[in-house]
């Protein structure tokens, strides 16, 4: 199979399906990301600290629906080309379960983003006296400065 055509053959719809059963994935299977991607949060802080890590300004945010679009497709693209991702993203293409349109959550794109950018992260969130204090650290380096500057300047970071 052929993963960046059927990539191409995903309706935007499908895409979205398909980036959604990734994340709940990898939420099955780590579950520090599963809390993070249950706080837009905490994946906001996430990428605002890869940003930081990187020398870049980063205010995470939702996007539009035509950026969001843009943004699933990019997320599958840079799945495609990492090792452990993209093998998930052959299941994903090859069950069916990518033709099948999921709720999509709120941090799609957010989740997406932290997937890719740090399939393994720590995330500590304490709450006191009514403030919120997020702790954030990266186990695993991007793979490309390329990369970095795509998905930051989806939230106007560069």
């Amino acid at each position: 199979m052929d993963r960046y055509r059927a990539l191409a053959e995903l309706s935007d719809a499908e895409a979205e399906g398909c980036l959604s059963g990734m994340l709940k994935s990898v939420a099955a299977q780590d579950r520090t990301f599963a809390d993070a991607l249950g706080s837009p949060e905490s994946l906001a802080s996430a990428i605002a600290e890869l940003g930081r890590g990187h020398g870049a300004v980063v205010a995470a945010k939702e996007l539009d629906a035509g950026a969001r679009t843009q943004a699933v497709r990019a997320i599958l693209l840079a799945a495609a080309d990492d090792p452990e991702l993209g093998l998930r993203l052959d299941a994903m293409l090859t069950s069916g379960r990518a033709k099948r349109f999921d709720p999509i959550t709120a941090s799609l794109v957010l989740g997406g983003v932290v997937m890719v950018l740090s399939t393994k992260f720590s995330l500590k969130v304490d709450r006191i006296d009514g403030k919120t204090d997020v702790h954030f650290s990266v186990e695993k380096k991007p793979t490309s400065p390329e990369l970095l500057k795509k998905f930051f300047g989806l939230f106007g970071g560069a």
